[in-house]
């Protein structure tokens, strides 16, 4: 790559990470006040799409940063009430760790998004290495959150159970509405949107 095409990429690079980041806050900051994103009782974040967007676009780099954003929309809401009972627990409880947990889940779903991307490119095989970013990140996301909630937080996920009058286990309620509802559902979205949007924004790159 001469230095000319690299100063064009890392231009698009910056503006296209920049785009995504903005697309981020507004989509989480709608499933945070508003239910434009909730089914039933569950509120569906579209926010994992733009991190997987990034980290396929423009590499591993620009999928931790925009998950650290998704992490900072989060603590946003957990500071201003909006991020429900059990996070206002968690924070109330372990205050700066769940702080922690938020940026990290966020920063280690685009990570591995692009580490997995680039690993795939590079051997010839970019559309297994898009569609397994896709899965990764929401895996990595829920992943990392409900080992916390079954361990750290477990204590706080059992008061929280007690609180909403439900007599299910930690584990239960981890398997039910955390893996059951939230990442099916996000992992699905993932999977349609993030490959087909790739797609064509690599064709409109071909034709410019």
């Amino acid at each position: 790559m001469n230095a000319q095409v690299k100063r064009t990429f890392d231009i698009q690079k910056l503006v296209g990470t920049g785009v995504l980041a903005a697309i981020i806050v507004v989509l989480q900051t709608l499933a945070t006040y508003t239910s434009v994103f909730t089914v039933g009782t569950a509120s569906i974040s579209l926010s994992l799409v733009p991190i997987v967007l990034g980290a396929v676009l423009y590499g591993v780099g620009s999928g931790t940063f925009l998950g650290v954003v998704f992490g900072l929309v989060v603590v946003v809401s957990v500071f201003s009430h909006q991020a429900g009972l059990l996070s206002e627990m968690m924070f109330q409880t372990h205050g700066f760790l769940t702080i922690f947990l938020c940026l990290f889940k966020g920063a280690a779903a685009g990570c591995v998004s692009g580490l997995i991307c680039r690993v795939f490119q590079r051997v010839g095989h970019a559309t297994v290495g898009i569609i397994l970013a896709a899965i990764l990140c929401p895996v990595c996301n829920t992943a990392i959150f409900s080992l916390a909630l079954l361990t750290i937080y477990y204590g706080t996920a059992v008061e929280f159970l007690a609180a909403i009058g439900l007599s299910q286990s930690v584990a239960t309620f981890t398997l039910t509405a955390v893996i059951g509802v939230n990442f099916l559902i996000e992992l699905a979205i993932n999977i349609v949107l993030a490959p087909v949007i790739v797609r064509v924004i690599g064709r409109i790159k071909k034709q410019h």
